[in-house]
């Protein structure tokens, strides 16, 4: 067993052009990686096939409070795993980051009671400390 207390609690795999067949051997390893609050996989060429198997996993990990999905493809298998896990009672998402036209990585979906809100990132923003620099 891994213990990472000391260790960063962010899964950053932005910009590895990791595609769907490698999203899913991730997916089966995430389950196995303790302590996660964030995961980072914007920008890496993700359809249906490696985020949906990705969003299946996530029930293993009760830490995670942020997940950015953005600059990846969200079809429909993945937008039904995604309102399957967010409408979990037990589902600790506090932020999530999705893909559309008309967000491109830089809004954010703030969760509270199993219910979401779209919000502009501010520059400030802590989290604009925490994730890797957006595309302009």
């Amino acid at each position: 067993m891994l213990i990472r207390r000391d260790i960063s609690k962010e899964l950053v795999l932005t910009r590895l052009g990791i595609g769907d067949e490698m999203a899913t051997y991730i997916a089966e390893s995430l389950c196995g990686i303790p302590s996660i609050e964030c995961i980072n996989l914007s920008d890496n060429r993700l359809t249906d096939a490696g985020m949906a198997p990705i969003l299946k996993s996530l029930v293993s990990i009760p830490e995670l409070l942020e997940l950015d999905m953005s600059y990846n493809e969200i079809g429909e298998e993945t937008s039904a795993c995604l309102a399957q896990y967010m409408g979990r009672k037990d589902c600790p998402l506090k932020v999530l980051r999705p893909t559309g036209p008309t967000c491109h990585g830089r809004d954010e979906l703030t969760v509270e009671g199993g219910r979401a809100s779209r919000r502009k990132r501010e520059a400030t923003s802590i989290s604009r400390r925490r994730w890797p620099k957006w595309r302009t």
